[in-house]
């Protein structure tokens, strides 16, 4: 679910911030988009963004703000996103898991 949250929000900022924005912009029309609900007039991603890989890239561009999330910094520029996995698979972050129903078909 995160990976699709991540592919929808950054494709609606892409959208709506003019070519030239900075970095703050960015992150505070993000931060806008992710904390309120989907308007009609929300550009829709294209289905062809949610392949496997798709997806697979967004989890991996979201581990800043996961490990944020859990009370840890990261001050590089250019994070380590190698590094960064393999910190989450310290606290087993991709393979804990509850029971729940199924959210996506096969």
């Amino acid at each position: 679910m995160m990976a699709m949250a991540s592919i929808r929000v950054n494709y609606v900022i892409n959208k709506k911030l003019p070519i030239g924005s900075g970095i703050e912009e960015f992150k505070r029309t993000g931060k806008e988009i992710y904390a309120r609900d989907e308007q009609e007039t929300d550009p829709a991603p294209p289905t062809s963004w949610f392949t496997v890989a798709g997806l697979k890239q967004a989890l991996i561009m979201t581990q800043p703000s996961t490990i944020k999330g859990l009370g840890f910094e990261c001050s590089q520029v250019a994070p380590n996103f190698e590094g960064m996995n393999r910190f989450l698979q310290r606290f087993n972050y991709w393979t804990d898991d509850v029971a729940h129903p199924k959210v996506l078909p096969d």
